[in-house]
C-alpha cells in the first residue's frame, strides 16, 4: 500500500481535523449511529467505523475523532523543513528506546502507515497500530537495550513494517538482567505472517509488539516463567520445546504506534483474562494425556507437569511429561498446563 503522509502535523490535519491542515469529516454530519468506545481500529455493532479509512469512507461513528483522536501538534510549518523530502521523518516522529546505555535515548524513525488489516479489537489494547517501524529503513544491530539488537525482535521476512513497543522492551532487558542469558525465539509477526503458521492465535499479541518467546541458557524455564510473572507479564506460558512465552498485554499500547485514545470514565482498559484454553485428561487405559485446545499452538506444546495423589492427599509422584502412567494407588491426577491452567480426573 501507499503510504500515508508521513509528517505529524499532515497527518493530523488529514485524519483529525486541525484547524490549520485539510479538514477530516465533521461528526456532525454522520449519518452513522454508534459509539467508538473501546474499539478504536474497529468496527462498532451498528456498522459504523473507528479506523483512519472511515474518514475517507465516510462510514465514522459520530464520536470518532473524539475518542480516537491522535493529539499531535497542528503548529505550522517551519519553513527550513521544506526541503527535508517526503521521506525524512520530523523531529520527534521516532520511537526511543532504553539503548545500549540505558538513557532511554536511542530512537528510529516510525512511518505513518496502513500496511495489514488486523482483527476487529477486543478491547482497547488490541486496535490496530498507525505506525511502523521500516526494517528495511533502519539498522537491524541498533542496540535498543544492553543486550538486545533490533535484529532479535524484528526479522524482516516477518514483516516489512512492525511495531516494538518500548515499554514492552524494557521489561525484556529487566528479563535479562535476572534471568541471565536468553535466546529469542519470536518476537514481532506481522498480521499476514501470523495468519500463516498452522495454529497461530487470531489475535497473537506477537503482532502487537509487546511479546516474545524466550529460551533460557542460564537459567531453568520454571525461573524464567517466574520472572516473567513477577514484571507483571500479562500471559506467561511454558512451552514443552523449553521457551517461555511472556507478554505485556495489560499495560497499555505505546500512543505513539497506537494513537491516544480517550478512555471512558472508569479506569483503564479492562484487565485480560485468559482465553479460551480448554483442557481435558485422556486415557487408553493405561497412559494418560492432556487434550488441549484455544492457545497458540504455532509456539509448540505447552508443558505438562503431573502429580499422582494418593486417596489421603499425598503426592505419590511428579513428572514433567507429554504422556504419563500414574503409579498403584493413584486416585487422582493434576497437571498444570504451560503453567496456564491445572486440570485434575480422579481414577
Amino acid at each position: 500500500m501507499m503510504l500515508r503522509a508521513v509528517q505529524i502535523g499532515l497527518m493530523s490535519g488529514l485524519l483529525f481535523g486541525c484547524a490549520d491542515a485539510t479538514q477530516g469529516r465533521d461528526a456532525s454530519e454522520a449519518v452513522f449511529s454508534g459509539s467508538c468506545e473501546g474499539i478504536c481500529g474497529g468496527e462498532a455493532p451498528s456498522g459504523c467505523f473507528c479506523d483512519a479509512e472511515c474518514l475517507d469512507s465516510g462510514d465514522c461513528c459520530p464520536d470518532y475523532e473524539a475518542v480516537c483522536s491522535v493529539h499531535a501538534s497542528c503548529d505550522e510549518d517551519d519553513p527550513e523543513d521544506d526541503d527535508a523530502g517526503d521521506d525524512a521523518p520530523p523531529p520527534g516522529d521516532q520511537a526511543c528506546f532504553l539503548g545500549e546505555d540505558r538513557n532511554g535515548t536511542t530512537c528510529l524513525p516510525v512511518v505513518s502507515i496502513d500496511p495489514y488489516s488486523y482483527p476487529s479489537p477486543l478491547n482497547n489494547n488490541y486496535r490496530e497500530p498507525i505506525r511502523y517501524i521500516d526494517v528495511e529503513a533502519v539498522d537491524l544491530e541498533t542496540k535498543i537495550a544492553p543486550n538486545w539488537k533490533l535484529a532479535e525482535i524484528s526479522v524482516p521476512y516477518k514483516g516489512r513494517y512492525q511495531v516494538v513497543q518500548p515499554h514492552a522492551v524494557d521489561k525484556l532487558q529487566q528479563v535479562r538482567d535476572q534471568a541471565g542469558a536468553l535466546v529469542m525465539k519470536s518476537g514481532f509477526r506481522s498480521p499476514p505472517y501470523n495468519a500463516e503458521q498452522p495454529g497461530a492465535a487470531s489475535r497473537s499479541r506477537h503482532m502487537y509488539g509487546d511479546a516474545f518467546d524466550l529460551l533460557p541458557q542460564s537459567t531453568s524455564q520454571n525461573n524464567l516463567y517466574n520472572i516473567c510473572n513477577s514484571l507483571g507479564a500479562g500471559y506467561v506460558a511454558k512451552y514443552n520445546s523449553g521457551h517461555v512465552h511472556c507478554d505485556w498485554r495489560n499495560v497499555s499500547v505505546d500512543p505513539l504506534f497506537y494513537g491516544n485514545l480517550a478512555l471512558a470514565p472508569g479506569g483503564p482498559p479492562p484487565a485480560f483474562t485468559l482465553a479460551d484454553l480448554t483442557l481435558s485428561i485422556d486415557t487408553d487405559g493405561e497412559v494418560y494425556w492432556v487434550e488441549a485446545s484455544g492457545y497458540d499452538t504455532e509456539e509448540g506444546e505447552l508443558t505438562r507437569e503431573w502429580s499422582a495423589l494418593d486417596e489421603q492427599g499425598e503426592v505419590l509422584t511428579s513428572a514433567e511429561t507429554l504422556t504419563f502412567e500414574p503409579p498403584v494407588g493413584t486416585a487422582l491426577l493434576r497437571v498444570n498446563v504451560g503453567g496456564l491452567s491445572e486440570v485434575e480426573h480422579a481414577l
